[in-house]
């Protein structure tokens, strides 16, 4: 009888676990963490020399040429987007992969596509030379691979130009980031991320972001050396 308590007892343990677990509202926590008013709260970097960062004039160029609503005004529940190799010398293909929450429900879509740059202003877009839209499933379901990349740091990672002893590269492959809810607006980016992980840990998160989604998608997003 004692033991067959004790199994209870357990077992009831484990199932408030499963139950916090199920609960873990990621989004909830960042936003009420990072901005408890009813304001919009917008976390765009500058550049180390206090301009703004190419990557976010290479940003606006590719959302009028997508037919993409910014997301810097907020977004209804959530939105993230990863650009994947913004900047591409010679343009090969580039990606974006869109997750969006509705109502407590994740749904995903990845962009892939090539660009033609303006001779004379190289952070302008002439037009896009191949376009592809198609909707993506994580092979683990959406709670288990969402619960993966929030625990990566997604959500808080600091923008490359705010940590001091990130290396320089020439025309580095660049991935950024973006993350908007109802009452936040973040924007951050890693230059070669491969390159970088052995003396950063910000991108060695990077590197297990990328490796998750190409692992669950099936794609290649950035060139490794």
């Amino acid at each position: 009888m004692k033991k067959f308590v004790n199994y209870i007892l357990s077992l009831n343990v484990l199932l408030i676990i499963i139950s916090c677990q199920k609960k873990k509202n990621y989004i909830k926590e960042f936003t009420l963490h990072r901005n408890n008013s009813d304001t919009l709260l917008k976390d765009i970097p500058l550049s180390r020399n206090g301009s703004q960062t190419i990557f976010a004039r290479f940003k606006y160029n590719y959302e009028k040429k997508l037919c993409l609503k910014t997301l810097e005004n907020g977004f209804d529940s959530a939105q993230i987007r990863i650009w994947c190799n913004l900047v591409s010398r010679p343009p090969g293909y580039e990606y974006l992969i869109i997750f969006e929450n509705n109502e407590g429900i994740w749904s995903g879509s990845i962009l892939s596509y090539s660009a033609l740059y303006n001779k004379l202003d190289h952070f302008s877009i002439d037009s896009l030379i191949t376009f592809h839209s198609k909707k993506i499933q994580p092979k683990g379901g959406w709670k288990d691979f969402m619960d993966r990349i929030f625990s990566l740091q997604l959500l808080t990672l600091l923008d490359y130009n705010h940590i001091s002893n990130y290396p320089s590269f020439t025309d580095p492959g660049v991935v950024t980031f973006e993350i908007a809810t109802k009452h936040i607006y973040r924007f951050y980016s890693y230059e070669a991320p491969y390159d970088s992980k052995e003396k950063i840990k910000e991108a060695e998160y990077v590197t297990q972001i990328l490796d998750l989604l190409e692992k669950e998608f099936g794609i290649t997003l950035f060139e490794k050396y």
